[in-house]
């Protein structure tokens, strides 16, 4: 009897994030921008050259989107469930030790506020959440939250685009239809 291995080949996926260069550009991607593949290489700290053969691996690999234009060759995350994997890698990673000004300043900044992929993150984006749901706009569901009324009045008269505002909250799409409705 022949056995059938269906079990996810998860260490595959590994291996490509877990090399540094390839780490170094799926995380300058994380904010859900679309960069150029020279700019990816310099996030790497890595030839041009060398990025080309990196970027071709995470595309191959479903980690990476290409979209090119003429010459020019962008990449992005393929989907959110990619830059969840990364958030989820980020939480139990240990800190890289920081040598140099720059990379001081953006450890800071990414600590402080940043955009992850379809969301708010950083110690702004966890004080925002928490001061919303104190305020009683926001309430906490088993996993995600839902825009209350009081919510949706106090955003709509802070000019905040209420619809726009379940992608980076992940609010329940049902609840937000029927406020809006």
């Amino acid at each position: 009897m022949t056995t059938i291995n269906t079990t996810p080949n998860i260490a595959e996926m590994a291996a490509l994030i877990a090399d540094p260069p390839r780490s170094a550009m799926l995380l300058a991607l994380l904010g859900g921008q679309t960069l150029l593949a020279g700019e990816l290489a310099r996030q790497a700290r890595i030839t041009p050259q060398t990025a080309s053969t990196h970027l071709a691996k995470l595309v191959d690999g479903g980690l990476l989107s290409l979209l090119s234009r003429g010459r020019h060759r962008y990449f992005r995350l393929a989907s959110a469930d990619v830059a969840h994997v990364l958030e989820s890698l980020i939480t139990i990673a240990p800190p890289v030790k920081v040598r140099s000004l720059r990379q001081s300043a953006q450890t800071k900044a990414l600590h402080s506020a940043r955009t992850c992929y379809d969301h708010l993150a950083g110690e702004v984006g966890v004080a925002m959440t928490e001061k919303m749901v104190e305020r009683q706009w926001l309430a906490m569901g088993e996993k995600q939250f839902t825009v209350t009324t009081a919510g949706r009045v106090a955003l709509l008269e802070l000019g905040i685009d209420v619809a726009g505002f379940r992608q980076y909250f992940g609010v329940q799409s049902e609840e937000m239809n029927r406020m809006l409705s």
